[in-house]
């Protein structure tokens, strides 16, 4: 039997500071096994200090990167016995500034996190989800998602 127990799980992307941290820590107070996942080290290991190591799984994950995912996928699934409930796509940056101001590798990155990280964990955790016949997918985006910023006027 995994670590998680039969319990419940999440996997939260993003989970080091912020909403991620906040969903790990309410999910965790309401007994299910979490699962951490960020590039922020020190705020992985915060967050899992809080939740207690019997209550979580934690480990670097760069989402913009598909071959991050199969070792974040094989850790996870060996302390939840190949199932997953809910999947928390949170990991999220912005650039700021107006469009012709960005650099590229700016938008490169913003695109790599909140595209590909969504677009890679729902290939790679379609599995699990589908095993824990009650599995869900959550993506949280900002409200630039709907509606950008324009920033300065160019002439």
């Amino acid at each position: 039997m995994g670590q998680a127990n039969q319990r419940k799980s999440i996997f939260v992307t993003g989970a080091a500071s912020g909403i991620g941290a906040a969903t790990a820590k309410h999910f965790a107070d309401k007994g299910w096994f979490v699962g951490l996942y960020d590039i922020d080290q020190s705020g992985l290991e915060k967050v899992a200090s809080e939740i207690g190591a019997d209550n979580c799984i934690q480990a670097l994950l760069d989402v913009r990167h598909r071959t991050q995912w199969t070792a974040a996928i094989e850790s996870f699934s060996d302390a939840t016995d190949g199932k997953m409930h809910v999947l928390f796509n949170n990991a999220g940056i912005g650039g700021g500034g107006s469009f012709v101001d960005t650099p590229r590798a700016t938008w490169e990155r913003t695109f790599g996190v909140c595209w590909y990280g969504v677009y890679y964990s729902a290939r790679a955790f379609l599995p699990a989800l589908k095993r824990a016949d009650e599995g869900h997918m959550i993506n949280v985006s900002s409200v630039n998602g709907f509606w950008a910023s324009l920033g300065p006027e160019t002439s």
